[in-house]
C-alpha cells in the first residue's frame, strides 16, 4: 500500500545520488577509454575514485574492519524507515481486527556503522572499541567468527536493524498494543558467512546458515522468551500468523488450506547450489546439484546428509 523506502532521509544524500550519477555516467566513458589494466585505478566498487570524498557520499569506503567513509544509500533508504516507525504508527482506541505487513531489507544492504550504538556515520572508525571488546563475539563458550569485511558489516546491519524494531516494540508496549498483538519477526534467507564452525559442511564449501534465517514469533499476552530448535521454514508463517485467528484459513489465490502439513508428509530436500533462479541455471527446472537433508537438531553435524542430485532426483517424488 506504502512505498516507505525512500521517503526518509536527508535531502543532502539524494542530491548527491543525482550529482553521483552524472558524474559516473562521464567517468563511465573515460574508464572505457583507458587502456585495460588502467581501467581499475579508476573504478571501484561500483563507483570510481574522486580526489575528495562529498560531505554526503552515497557509497561507503571501507579500509579493513573498523574504518570506513561515506554512506551507503541502499542501506540508508531502508534503515531510515526503521528509525521512523514510530512517526509512521497511528494507534487509535477501538476493538477493529487488523493485519500489518511490514516489508524492510536494511539488513540485506550491510555497510559499516559506528559502534557501540551501531549508527550510521560519515566517517567511521571503530579502531578503539573492536580492540577493547574483541572477546564479544563469543558467548557460553561459541564464537561467532568475525575476520573479514563481509562478516562484519553484516553483523552490524543486523545488530542496527534489530535495535531499531527493538524500539518500535518498546513504543507499542508502552502504548498498551504490544500485549494484545501477535508479532512476527522473520527473514527471507541467510547468508555464507562462515560464522560458526559447526554449521560449515562438505570440507568448508557449504554454509548451512545460508538455510535457517531468523524467525522469532510474539504471541498475543507472551511473556518470557524461549529457544525452539524446532524444523521450521517460513512457509510456516501464514500458519503461524492465522492460527486461532482464522477458521479453515486458505491461500486467497489458489484456494488451498493454509497450514504446515507438507512440512511433516515427506523428506525435504535442501538445494546446496548458489545457482537457484530457474530462469538463468536450465529454463524451467533445476540443474543437478548436491542436495542436503536434516533430521532432528540443526546444530548437530551427524544430523546432517548430503545427497547426489541423481539420486534425489530419481528415488524421491513430492506427492
Amino acid at each position: 500500500t506504502y512505498i516507505t523506502k525512500g521517503y526518509f532521509g536527508a535531502a543532502e544524500m539524494k542530491e548527491q545520488v543525482v550529482t553521483g550519477n552524472l558524474r559516473n555516467f562521464f567517468c563511465f566513458g573515460l574508464m572505457k577509454s583507458l587502456p585495460l589494466l588502467m581501467q581499475f585505478g579508476v573504478y571501484h566498487r561500483g563507483d570510481y575514485y574522486m580526489a575528495t570524498v562529498p560531505a554526503v557520499a552515497a557509497s561507503q569506503d571501507r579500509l579493513g574492519l573498523s574504518l570506513s567513509t561515506g554512506m551507503s544509500k541502499a542501506f540508508m533508504e531502508p534503515y531510515e524507515v526503521l528509525r521512523n516507525l514510530k512517526t509512521m504508527t497511528n494507534i487509535t482506541d477501538g476493538e477493529e481486527k487488523n493485519f500489518l505487513f511490514l516489508y524492510n531489507d536494511t539488513p540485506h544492504e550491510p555497510m559499516l556503522l559506528q559502534e557501540p550504538d551501531y549508527l550510521p556515520s560519515p566517517t567511521v572508525d571503530n579502531t578503539a572499541y573492536d580492540e577493547a571488546h574483541k572477546d564479544r563475539f563469543t558467548v557460553d563458550g561459541k564464537t561467532l567468527e568475525i575476520t573479514t569485511e563481509k562478516q562484519m558489516i553484516h553483523y552490524h546491519a543486523n545488530m542496527a536493524s534489530l535495535l531499531q524494531v527493538g524500539e518500535w516494540l518498546d513504543y507499542l508496549r508502552e502504548n498498551d498494543v504490544y500485549d494484545n498483538t501477535r508479532i512476527i519477526l522473520v527473514a527471507d534467507h541467510g547468508y555464507y558467512l562462515y560464522q560458526s564452525e559447526v554449521l560449515v559442511h562438505q570440507r568448508g564449501t557449504i554454509d548451512i546458515s545460508n538455510y535457517f534465517p531468523l524467525m522469532m514469533v510474539k504471541d498475543f499476552g507472551s511473556t518470557g522468551f524461549h529457544v525452539c530448535d524446532d524444523f521450521m521454514t517460513n512457509a510456516d508463517v501464514p500458519t503461524i500468523a492465522t492460527e486461532g485467528v482464522i477458521s479453515n484459513p486458505v491461500n486467497p489465490f489458489t484456494g488451498k488450506p493454509i497450514n504446515s502439513d507438507e512440512k511433516t508428509a515427506h523428506d525435504h530436500f535442501i538445494m546446496t547450489s548458489r545457482d537457484w533462479s530457474v530462469g538463468s541455471n536450465n529454463g524451467n527446472r533445476f540443474s543437478a546439484t548436491k542436495w542436503a537433508i536434516v533430521t532432528n537438531n540443526i546444530w548437530d553435524r551427524d544430523d546432517w546428509e548430503f545427497i547426489d542430485s541423481k539420486k534425489v532426483l530419481t528415488d524421491h517424488k513430492i506427492p
